[in-house]
């Protein structure tokens, strides 16, 4: 019902500031970028960005910034861009030795893990947009997930 999806865009997702904060840049990408491929990309960056920041500057309950700093400690710096790093890191794995290999393979894992948790970040997030009937999501042929935002009527 309306009146439920208004209260949850206006009460309840505000009062958690990082959910509040992706689903506007969420709505905000999906309104405008149309192009499919340019969208995720979109998303994908300013998800990263927004969590970030969010990491940085989090200075509520410990137990919770003890997490965030584990889970995506890596994306503190303001400079950090995941996609740059890993293919820096591919490209330092060639001709590196046994013990090198071994620490650069570890920091590929964890910024891949990283990367699986922003996308998880992503996909739940466009989820309850869709749930709440504030954007279409459509997977395409090849598992690609399509946005459009649903027009108020």
């Amino acid at each position: 019902y309306s009146d439920e999806v208004e209260f949850i865009r206006k009460k309840l997702i505000p009062q958690r500031e990082l959910e509040d904060e992706l689903c506007k840049k969420a709505l905000e990408i999906v309104s405008n970028v149309s192009e499919q491929e340019d969208q995720i990309k979109k998303l994908d960056e300013e998800f990263e960005s927004v969590i970030r920041k969010f990491v940085k500057s989090y200075n509520g309950n410990p137990i919770i910034r003890e997490r965030l700093e584990k889970e995506y400690g890596m994306m503190e710096s303001e400079e950090y861009d995941i996609k740059w790093e890993l293919e820096g890191l591919h490209n330092s794995l060639e001709g590196a030795d046994d013990e090198t290999r071994d620490e650069l393979e570890g920091e590929v894992q964890e910024l891949v893990d990283i990367e699986k948790r922003l996308e998880a970040c992503r996909v739940a997030t466009m989820g309850r947009l869709s749930e709440l009937g504030l954007i279409k999501w459509k997977i395409g042929p090849n598992t690609s997930s399509e946005y459009t935002i649903v027009k108020e009527g």
